[in-house]
């Protein structure tokens, strides 16, 4: 009995795929348990977005509900968390294990979570692995601790290429002679990857493959803003603080270049493609204001920031954050 039911989950329209177990495994056993596959989904996708936002707060002592909003919001647990949850949707997990690799310690649990990244989205936990490994040379070979705007202005450019080889690389059958056939950066591609950085997408595809006007399409980003505004904030942040970010920060950015690099020469590439990698966005920009400007009296930030999101301290006096309204 237990195998009929397994198969109808396996070849129905909730397909049990090898590459997305650690969202299909649960739902699977939920459908196996009586739920209904789509609800099952659901169930998973919600659990998901539970645990990532009990792990955001966990950060903070967030007394008023207009402040947790405000945190939620700008680390992609409040409207387009649901959103996708309704949807049944793994982006959920993704954004959960993306936050756990970041905050990991130890080897084997950043070997871990990223083997469940790979299984989700393959291309998604090689640009994490790539921007952890090229920030740890930068910190190796570079003689500042932290970045300057001059070096994030090369930074930026250099792992875009490094984005491009990565996936000829793969579409050349892992033959490293071909890696460097056709244009790495030109303009068309750097417009590709600049759009993705604020969530516009559908800019750059051709005009046939879009159903909708260029009006309804910016349209349907207002009740979903989080989509544009916490990369653009995230992007721009790390420019005016480029003096103070380090390694870690370093990190993340550079695999969201890989990323966005890897992404636009993808069928694949939608909105969706950067809400992975929004809670570690919005993390990492309360932990620069809150660098720059004075505590707040209502709420006690971060006693224990990951260290990944680590940054320099400036020699000026300590400035921290005195609101999360500030977002």
């Amino acid at each position: 009995m237990a195998n009929s039911i397994a198969e109808r989950f396996l070849f129905s329209g909730y397909s049990l795929e090898a590459a997305k177990l650690p969202f299909t495994g649960p739902a699977a056993v939920l459908y196996l348990l009586g739920l209904h596959p789509a609800l099952a989904q659901k169930t998973v996708s919600l659990i998901y977005l539970l645990l990532l936002t009990d792990l955001i707060f966990n950060e903070f002592e967030l007394e008023k509900l207009l402040d947790q909003f405000r945190v939620s919001y700008i680390t992609g647990t409040a409207g387009i968390g649901m959103f996708l949850s309704v949807l049944a949707l793994r982006e959920t997990a993704m954004m959960f294990f993306v936050l756990k690799l970041v905050n990991a310690t130890k080897a084997t649990h950043y070997i871990t979570f990223l083997l469940f990244i790979y299984l989700l989205r393959p291309h998604l936990a090689v640009a994490l692995l790539i921007g952890q490994v090229v920030a740890v040379l930068w910190k190796l070979f570079s003689t500042r601790k932290n970045v300057g705007h001059l070096g994030l202005l090369t930074f930026i450019p250099a792992t875009a290429v490094l984005g491009s080889l990565v996936f000829n690389f793969q579409a050349t059958g892992f033959q490293i002679g071909k890696i460097f056939n056709g244009r790495l950066l030109d303009l068309n591609q750097s417009i590709r990857i600049a759009s993705n950085f604020i969530g516009l997408q559908f800019l750059t595809v051709p005009e046939d493959t879009v159903n909708f006007s260029l009006a309804r399409l910016l349209s349907l980003r207002i009740p979903l803003s989080e989509t544009l505004a916490i990369p653009i904030i995230f992007t721009v942040v790390s420019l005016v603080f480029a003096h103070r970010i380090q390694s870690r920060h370093l990190a993340i950015l550079g695999s969201f270049v890989i990323y966005c690099a890897i992404s636009t020469k993808t069928d694949f590439n939608s909105f969706r493609q950067n809400v992975p990698l929004m809670p570690i966005f919005g993390l990492a920009v309360l932990k620069l204001m809150r660098e720059y400007r004075e505590p707040s009296d209502e709420i006690d930030y971060p006693r224990n920031i990951p260290s990944s999101l680590n940054v320099q301290r400036s020699g000026h006096p300590k400035r921290q954050i005195d609101s999360v309204a500030a977002y």
